[in-house]
């Protein structure tokens, strides 16, 4: 559906999972604002959830990411990466379009990876090479 708000990339609160990533440190002046304009962005099926962040062994701070809960109506659980490559290309969400969202995170993941020397994002990955084919036909 065309214009459908977008749902992309979905993190599910997993307590033995680990993910790597960005974090952003939020002017404490400008939080409130900034806060509301990520609840925004983020609105149908995410909740705020405050994490550990470890930025080294002796260095942790509180932080905030969205995740999907699975009693939020919006939910959608899981599918196959085919369906959710076409829901992405199909979608548009208060920051543009999905497909640039998910193809910009691709290649962000796979820089974050190569600076780890972790494994690769398979889901991810796999994702983008699927957007990528529909945008091309």
């Amino acid at each position: 559906m065309p214009g459908a708000p977008g749902r992309v990339v979905t993190l599910i609160e997993d307590l033995e999972a680990c993910c790597a990533g960005m974090a952003y440190r939020i002017d404490p002046t400008l939080s409130s604002t900034v806060l509301a304009r990520l609840d925004h962005r983020e609105q149908g099926g995410y909740d705020q959830l405050q994490i550990p962040i470890h930025f080294s062994a002796t260095e942790t701070v509180t932080g905030i990411t969205y995740y999907a809960n699975s009693t939020n109506s919006s939910f959608l659980g899981t599918a196959p990466v085919d369906s959710i490559a076409q829901q992405i290309v199909d979608s548009t969400g208060p920051s543009g379009p999905n497909s640039e969202y998910i193809l910009e995170l691709d290649k962000a993941l796979q820089s974050i990876n190569l600076a780890l020397a972790q494994d690769p994002d398979n889901h991810v990955a796999a994702i983008a090479i699927a957007v990528r084919r529909l945008l091309a036909t």
